[in-house]
């Protein structure tokens, strides 16, 4: 069984509360773990990996109840000061080659979409509504693709350029709408990767 993450929600400003803590940000990769008699580890885009992280599937199989389903962060952290090593996760993610273990390999379950077969999504704190857009940089006369943003798409932002990309549509696959290249929007990111794509991009404000 595979159940879609829910996605993170943008936040401009930053908040002072009592009734909220703040932590350093797992920074590595988005898991769902569905853990039953054969456990299983899959992306946030249904890519199953669970052959890569075995020692995580076998922990969680030991821990969590049958028919529980997961969803959390996996990442390397340095074994002294715990912070995330981002780019030691990604070379453990890219590895054809068998490793029994890694040291400083995590999984953070920060929610629980199943427990013993009942499903808890309808629970406060879960969206079932969610957004991408493909973004592309110019370049000369083309348009190069740069990514796929899913944060920063929330509320009026969304709301108001949907009737336009719908009339912009071009053509439709199973996943995407494409539109004509007409709306710029500005964006943020973390970075480029080595692929040409931006890290974590936000949406910003949109030009019309």
């Amino acid at each position: 069984m595979y159940i879609d993450p829910m996605r993170l929600v943008d936040c401009s400003t930053p908040f002072e509360s009592d009734q909220h803590i703040a932590e350093l940000k797992m920074d590595g990769i988005r898991g769902i773990l569905d853990v039953d008699v054969s456990t299983r580890l899959y992306t946030r885009h249904r890519n199953e990996i669970t052959s890569r992280f075995q020692e995580i599937t076998a922990a969680a199989t030991e821990a969590a109840p049958k028919n529980t389903v997961l969803d959390g962060e996996l990442f390397i952290g340095n074994t002294e000061t715990g912070a995330p090593d981002f780019a030691a996760t990604m070379s453990r993610f890219l590895s054809k080659r068998f490793i029994a273990a890694t040291p400083g390999l995590t999984f953070v379950a920060f929610d629980i979409l199943v427990y013993k077969g009942k499903n808890l999504k309808h629970l406060p704190g879960y969206s079932k509504k969610s957004a991408a857009w493909l973004i592309g940089v110019q370049r000369g006369d083309k348009i190069i693709h740069a990514g796929t943003l899913t944060h920063g798409i929330t509320g009026q932002a969304g709301k108001s350029i949907f009737p336009l990309l719908k009339k912009l549509t071009v053509r439709e696959t199973r996943d995407y709408a494409y539109v004509e290249p007409i709306i710029r929007i500005g964006v943020r990111f973390r970075h480029w990767t080595d692929k040409g794509l931006m890290r974590l991009p936000v949406l910003e404000r949109i030009i019309i």
